[in-house]
């Protein structure tokens, strides 16, 4: 298994350093207008492309949106807003100079989005309609064997690949934002989390969710690359439909 996430790693960062560093691609794909770069390793994922299509399908007249871990370019959430103008857009990153970087890309291509610097749901107030979010989900040693050093934020420590470093099974970040998001959606909100199954398949996740609080309402997929979790609040849910209620506890 080690190996075949290995050769995997790998193609996916030479499909990301081809096409998702294109900025045509981008312009294409997202509508959005990118800022050039000589350090950009990439302006989307296969997780952020796979969410930009399936928007539509969970996102309620202005709604409320929060694009957590939005990166360098929130690409995202800068397509949410040109594509669904109603909507009220919050992009976060724990990086500060990520989010230095996405409020230009923001600028330049005229968006109403606000951007802040946060560490998952630190720092960022009220409640959502969406909440958005691709986590760090592989484990340390993973990336260590991949060659990859290790690389210090000042006040925030130091990882391996602040986008993709998970801790040591990988989860920690994931569990994180689990244990905060219920407060934060709307008794009607939902959260969509991008995970790679290698990293963590169904049944875990499924039952992080359930530890939480969660509960999973759908899984959008593109196979064996990445699976989109549709989470809900599920104390919320039985509220909403009593007779659900009453029989989960016969």
């Amino acid at each position: 298994m080690r190996w075949t996430k290995q050769v995997l790693m790998r193609a996916n960062a030479l499909v990301r350093k081809s096409a998702f560093s294109n900025r045509t691609f981008i312009r294409l794909l997202f509508g959005v207008e990118p800022l050039a770069s000589a350090t950009v390793q990439s302006y989307c994922e296969w997780s952020t492309i796979l969410q930009r299509f399936i928007l539509g399908r969970h996102m309620p007249r202005g709604a409320r949106v929060l694009d957590l871990g939005a990166g360098a370019h929130a690409m995202l959430a800068i397509h949410v807003k040109k594509r669904f103008p109603d909507a009220v857009v919050l992009a976060t990153d724990i990086v500060p100079e990520r989010i230095e970087y996405a409020m230009r890309t923001v600028d330049r291509n005229g968006a109403d989005v606000r951007c802040l610097v946060a560490d998952v749901f630190e720092r960022v107030a009220g409640r959502f309609d969406l909440i958005l979010f691709d986590p760090p989900a592989i484990p340390t040693e993973d990336l260590a064997s991949l060659g990859f050093e290790p690389k210090a934020c000042e006040g925030l420590g130091e990882r391996r690949c602040w986008s993709g470093d998970g801790g040591d099974d990988g989860l920690n970040v994931i569990r994180h934002f689990l244990a905060g998001a219920g407060e934060r959606l709307t008794d009607r909100g939902r959260a969509i989390m991008c995970v790679n199954p290698l990293h963590c398949g169904r049944e875990r996740l499924s039952a992080l969710c359930h530890g939480a609080g969660l509960e999973v309402c759908r899984v959008h997929s593109l196979p064996g690359i990445v699976n989109a979790y549709v989470l809900a609040n599920a104390s919320g849910r039985l509220r909403r439909r009593p007779w659900l209620a009453r029989i989960s506890h016969r």
